[in-house]
C-alpha cells in the first residue's frame, strides 16, 4: 500500500484500447448481480458482444476451499491465496482473451473484492499487491453502496449464510448479527477504497444507492460512446489507407 492511497499507478496495465472492461462491486446482497443480469440482457439485445466474469468461478478451487474449510485449515492468509489464484486464472485465461477480441467484459467483482476481504479478514495487504500486479485498470466501476442492513435482510431471507474466515466477531452474537457486522466492515472498506483520489483520477467510479436501472443506463451510454468513437477511428484509418 502506498502512502495516501491503495493504488500505485505502475501496478496497473493501461487500457490498451481493446475491448471494454466494466466492473460491478459491492457487498453480498447489494443487488449487483441483478444489475449485471439486466445490463447483459440489454447489451446482447442491442447486438453487443458481451462476456460475464464471476469472482471465484473455478469449481476446482471452490472445492479445495470447501474441503479446507471443513478441516478447519482455512486461515485468512490461506483463503486469500486461493482467492487471488482463482482470480488470476479467470483474468488471464478468460477476461484477457475476451478483451483482446474486442468484447465487452462485465466483471462480477474484481481486484477490489480481494483487497477489501484481505483487510477485513485480517490477511493484510501484501497478497493483494501481488494479486493485482499488472492487471488491467477497469474502464468503469459500478459500486453498489447499498446499506449493510438492507443487504443482511436480503441474505437472511434467502436462507444463506456468509462465510468470513477472518478476524472473529463476538461469539455471543447471533448469526445474523455477526453477518451484519461483517457486511458493515466490508462496506466501510469499499468506501475507503473508492474514495482514494489516485484511483478516482484514472477510473470512472459510479456509486449506486437506489436503482440499478439508472446505473445501467449510464453504463450503456458510456459503452455506446466508446464503440461509436472506436468505429469513427476505424473509418478514418480506412479512409487514410485508401487515400480518400
Amino acid at each position: 500500500m502506498t502512502k495516501g492511497g491503495y493504488m500505485r499507478h505502475d501496478r496497473w496495465v493501461r487500457n490498451p484500447n481493446k475491448g471494454i472492461l466494466i466492473v460491478y462491486e459491492g457487498i453480498s446482497g447489494s443487488g449487483k448481480s441483478e444489475g449485471i443480469a439486466q445490463l447483459t440482457k440489454d447489451l446482447v439485445s442491442q447486438g453487443y458482444p458481451v462476456s460475464v466474469a464471476e469472482w471465484n468461478s473455478n469449481r476446482f478451487i471452490r472445492g479445495v476451499i470447501g474441503v479446507m474449510r471443513r478441516l478447519r485449515l482455512l486461515t485468512p492468509t490461506v483463503y486469500s491465496l486461493w482467492q487471488w489464484f482463482s482470480f488470476l486464472i479467470d483474468y488471464w485465461f478468460f477476461m484477457v482473451p475476451k478483451l483482446r477480441r474486442n468484447r465487452i467484459v462485465i466483471a462480477d467483482r474484481y481486484v477490489y473484492t480481494g483487497m477489501t476481504r484481505d483487510v477485513v479478514n485480517g490477511a493484510g495487504a501484501r497478497l493483494s499487491r501481488l494479486g493485482r500486479f499488472r492487471v488491467r485498470k477497469p474502464d468503469m466501476v459500478v459500486f453498489f453502496d447499498t446499506p449493510p442492513e438492507t443487504c443482511n435482510e436480503r441474505i437472511q431471507s434467502r436462507g444463506k449464510r456468509l462465510f468470513h474466515p477472518g478476524r472473529p466477531v463476538r461469539t455471543n452474537m447471533r448469526s445474523a448479527e455477526r453477518d451484519l457486522l461483517y457486511l458493515t466492515r466490508m462496506r466501510d472498506e469499499y468506501a475507503r477504497i473508492f474514495s482514494d483520489k489516485s484511483l478516482l483520477r484514472d477510473t470512472t467510479v459510479l456509486f449506486v444507492q437506489d436503482s440499478s436501472r439508472k446505473a445501467n443506463e449510464v453504463v450503456k451510454a458510456y459503452i455506446s460512446q466508446r464503440t461509436e468513437a472506436a468505429a469513427s477511428r476505424l473509418f478514418q484509418a480506412d479512409n487514410r489507407t485508401r487515400g480518400v
